[in-house]
């Protein structure tokens, strides 16, 4: 059996010839006052080379034994790997339009000003988000969450869930959160910010 370090093939040394030497002893002991071979004689001359070998073996598993209470824990993954932030569409002073982060993809609230209706500006946004989503790799397929602003609830909902629904995937729907709000501006009827998987 291999030590893993020379101390430990020191003291196997060290045993061995204790333990050979001490077994010498014993035969010139015996052959001294014995004139005959007896039975015992033999079998402890046949035994010494286990007793050796079971002695070396003790000593590496006494000194390369580690008990559990000492084991380390397994090193975290680098924070570095998993934390990595990627940020798009950065050209606005106050935000980015899209930020990646373990492999979730984040839009911020999209709107549309083009457009004088609930329903036109839905359209508007949606499309945008298809454009975000493809630039980040993904699709409407894998969102996982929308959130949804209306300057006027009750006006625009039928209007706004009209395109919504023409929109999403329908094997994979999103959760949604739909509330009324006072939106940037006035001309501003509809919000929408999603959460997508890679």
């Amino acid at each position: 059996m291999a030590c893993s370090s020379l101390g430990q093939s020191r003291s196997i040394l060290f045993l061995s010839l204790h333990t050979t030497t001490s077994y010498n002893i014993i035969k010139d002991h015996h052959l001294s006052h014995i004139t005959q071979e007896s039975s015992y004689t033999m079998i402890i001359l046949k035994l010494q080379p286990l007793f050796i070998i079971v002695s070396a073996i003790m000593v590496c598993l006494t000194q390369s034994f580690t008990p559990p209470s000492s084991i380390r824990p397994m090193a975290r993954p680098s924070l570095q790997m998993t934390n990595q932030i990627q940020r798009l569409e950065t050209s606005n002073p106050r935000m980015s339009q899209l930020v990646i982060h373990n492999n979730i993809v984040y839009t911020s609230g999209q709107i549309n000003a083009d457009s004088s209706t609930a329903i036109e500006q839905t359209r508007a946004i949606l499309d945008e988000i298809d454009r975000l989503l493809a630039l980040a790799g993904t699709d409407k397929s894998k969102v996982i969450k929308a959130m949804i602003w209306l300057s006027d609830i009750e006006r625009d909902f039928d209007a706004m869930n009209e395109v919504w629904e023409e929109w999403i995937d329908k094997e994979n729907k999103p959760v949604r959160a739909c509330t009324e709000g006072k939106l940037a501006a006035d001309k501003f009827l509809v919000e929408i910010q999603v959460e997508a998987a890679l």
